[in-house]
């Protein structure tokens, strides 16, 4: 397991992502530390800016990786379970048929699992 409480960590603002944040936190006092934050940024990406730059390192969601590929380094975090953020689609309440179709093609995995789990 690697050992995160010694490194000052850049996380994303909380007003920003309350949910990530929340989450991230919890994870940490599970596994028996409280994360040294030295910087809370406005957006993921300018988190990553922050790393590159040699201020902290930072929790992500998996999603982000790619981005700064060349400055920092993605390395998999193991939970015992597992840290899961939700999502949203947003969209315009007058949304047009393309839109429509992709938020029904969105929502198909969803009540799949959601079917298997009862």
């Amino acid at each position: 397991m690697l050992d995160l409480e010694p490194y000052e960590f850049i996380l994303y603002r909380r007003l920003a992502g309350q949910d990530l944040f929340d989450n991230i936190l919890a994870h940490c006092y599970q596994t028996g530390f409280s994360p040294n934050i030295v910087q809370e940024a406005p957006r993921l990406t300018s988190s990553l800016n922050l790393i590159a730059a040699g201020i902290g390192v930072s929790i992500v969601p998996a999603s982000i990786q790619g981005f700064w590929n060349k400055q920092i380094v993605y390395k998999t975090l193991k939970a015992e379970s597992p840290c899961i953020a939700p999502i949203y689609a947003v969209y315009r309440v007058d949304a047009n048929v393309r839109v429509q179709h992709v938020l029904e093609l969105l929502a198909a995995p969803a009540r799949s699992i959601q079917s298997h789990n009862t």
